[in-house]
């Protein structure tokens, strides 16, 4: 079972200031267009979450039972390769990745196993 609870941070006056709004502006050494902008906010995202999974993971991102935190990082996966990120840099989520993947409901959800995928 997959547990999970919804509590929005830029809602606590102490956790806003840690939270900027990003813009493709603000994205420093990137292009502005649309994809160098996605890249570049999918390599930072990936990265806090390879440090955080480096940190408390086991075989999945919080431990060694599957949990909400696998459910969203394994389609981040997936759209970085999309966008060519350099996975190399993502090991620890690389191996949550393989051990989801053993999993039937991860494989039948795989983007090439839906009916419109081409």
């Amino acid at each position: 079972m997959i547990e999970s609870c919804y509590g929005h941070l830029l809602h606590v006056p102490e956790e806003k200031e840690k939270y900027k709004i990003v813009t493709a502006a603000t994205v420093e050494g990137e292009s502005t267009d649309g994809r160098g902008f996605a890249k570049a906010m999918a390599t930072k995202g990936l990265q806090a979450c390879e440090s955080l999974v480096k940190r408390y993971g086991g075989r999945y991102a919080v431990g060694d039972l599957p949990s909400i935190a696998d459910v969203c990082i394994v389609p981040q996966l997936y759209n970085a390769r999309r966008f060519e990120l350099d996975m190399t840099q993502f090991p620890s989520l690389l191996a949550v990745e393989a051990n989801c993947a053993q999993l039937p409901a991860f494989a039948a959800a795989a983007p090439e196993k839906q009916p419109d995928a081409q």
